[in-house]
């Protein structure tokens, strides 16, 4: 799970409209009221706080394993 949440964020990272049609539905109100560049710079704030949430679920896992 935490590889997935990794591999997400990074994808967020790198194209915040990466998967701008899953998401239409839930956030175009938001998304149409903010300019661009306030867009990008919410979803890379979620992407980042996706990629730490993905490395502490796999750091617990390892030491949960050990």
């Amino acid at each position: 799970m935490g590889i997935i949440l990794i591999i997400v964020g990074i994808i967020y990272f790198i194209n915040p409209n990466a998967f701008r049609s899953l998401n239409n539905r839930w956030t175009s109100v938001s998304r149409d009221s903010m300019l661009p560049y306030q867009y990008k710079r919410r979803i890379r704030m979620i992407s980042v706080t996706t990629i730490l949430i993905g490395i502490l679920i796999v750091i617990k896992d390892y030491y949960l394993k050990k």
